[in-house]
């Protein structure tokens, strides 16, 4: 009964990813009669896999007795799906729907592509999180995967952007490259020492509520684990993508200096507590913790240095306020800079018809002729790579890293 379940889904999902993919490609949109047919199929099949639950047992019999004329005693097969199975699958449907409401309402993604991770979230049958089954929201790992797909292109399109750039300034003019070192003070221990201080100072920062997080949560794993035999393991995997997916309100919270105190406050308050109750298995905790907190920090500050030089130097372009039209997304920074920090969530996703009449009126008015819009970044594309991801590895590419983070 699982293979019918992908006979029936997955040619729909790849057929959904192909034709949303090539059209946001081409015309920069995801068009809702894609989606619509999507739900309609997802539900449908589900639906009349439910119908056939309670249908099953008596049409089965009466194949049995009527049509291959069987006597009564025969053995009885019957072939259907699982009722809990069937309400999870609905569930799982719920709860994507949910979520997907919630990030584009925090500006996290475009409302086409809300709409898509609900549709893969319906057509992708849950036994296919099974390395990393996550209840009530399986499709969490689906949602991991989709952003943590895009991300490892756009690092690595970034590192071999800067290593080109790099090499190519060196190459064209090496004196020019190294007067332009001697400028920036790069060995001037005078000048590079403050600096230094205020980076490990906000390296420190940036660790504060990823500790604080992933201790309190190893400290209720462990109890879990030991007195309730509860394996929450797989719940890591949303620290993780929340500390991802919101750092920069993280950032905003651990700005203001009485959250930095209550943070650094719980955090000792856990630690004490857990080395009075049980010393050597709080040692052990503290290490994992402090081991996954600076690497976390460490490749999310990597990975933000080299998205934001990528994105200077690649993504952005010059427009004419008169020229701005639906779709276009506005650099945040040149919001902010023009005193429109405000008008930020009106730019996510691309900027709708109202958005860019009304962006468009304000500007002119404050005498602004042009202003940095992002080149177009088909998304569905990374959306239906993360869908296929999900499909052969059976689990997030987040539970790879913290398993490689765990080995050291």
């Amino acid at each position: 009964m699982l293979l019918l379940l992908d006979i029936v889904l997955l040619p729909m999902l790849f057929f959904i990813g192909l034709v949303t993919s090539y059209e946001d490609i081409k015309y920069n949109k995801i068009r809702n009669k894609w989606i619509t047919l999507g739900l309609y199929w997802g539900l449908g099949a589900l639906f009349l896999f439910l119908v056939w639950y309670f249908l099953a047992p008596s049409l089965t019999a009466f194949y049995h007795s009527k049509i291959l004329k069987l006597p009564a005693d025969a053995p009885l097969t019957v072939y259907t799906f699982n009722l809990p199975f069937l309400l999870k699958s609905f569930l799982n449907f719920i709860v994507a729907a949910v979520v997907s409401f919630i990030m584009w309402k925090a500006n996290s993604w475009a409302a086409g592509d809300a709409k898509l991770f609900i549709v893969y979230s319906l057509l992708i049958p849950l036994f296919h999180y099974q390395k990393s089954y996550l209840p009530v929201f399986p499709s969490f790992v689906l949602l991991v995967n989709i952003f943590l797909v895009f991300w490892v292109y756009f690092l690595f399109s970034a590192i071999g952007h800067f290593f080109f750039s790099f090499y190519r300034r060196l190459a064209d003019n090496p004196a020019g490259f190294f007067e332009a070192l001697r400028r920036e003070k790069i060995f001037d221990w005078a000048h590079f020492l403050p600096k230094a201080a205020d980076k490990i100072k906000s390296f420190l920062n940036g660790l504060m509520i990823p500790v604080f997080l992933i201790l309190a949560f190893n400290f209720i794993q462990h109890l879990a684990q030991s007195r309730w035999s509860i394996d929450l393991g797989g719940a890591q995997q949303i620290i993780f993508a929340a500390l991802i997916l919101f750092n920069k309100a993280v950032a905003g919270a651990i700005k203001k200096a009485r959250a930095a105190k209550w943070i650094i406050s719980a955090t000792v308050l856990i630690c004490v507590l857990g080395l009075l109750n049980d010393f050597s298995a709080t040692l052990q905790i503290l290490y994992r913790t402090v081991n996954a907190s600076v690497i976390f920090v460490v490749l999310l500050a990597l990975f933000q240095w080299l998205s934001d030089f990528y994105t200077k130097k690649n993504q952005l372009q010059t427009v004419k306020t008169a020229d701005l039209k639906p779709g276009m997304a506005i650099d945040p920074a040149c919001l902010e800079s023009m005193g429109l920090a405000d008008m930020k969530g009106d730019s996510i996703g691309g900027l709708s018809s109202e958005g860019a009449q009304k962006i468009k009126a304000v500007l002119l008015g404050k005498n602004i002729d042009s202003l940095n819009v992002f080149k177009s970044s088909p998304f569905a594309l990374w959306m239906f790579a993360g869908a296929i991801t999900t499909l052969l590895l059976e689990k997030s590419l987040a539970n790879i890293l913290l398993e490689w983070v765990s080995r050291l």
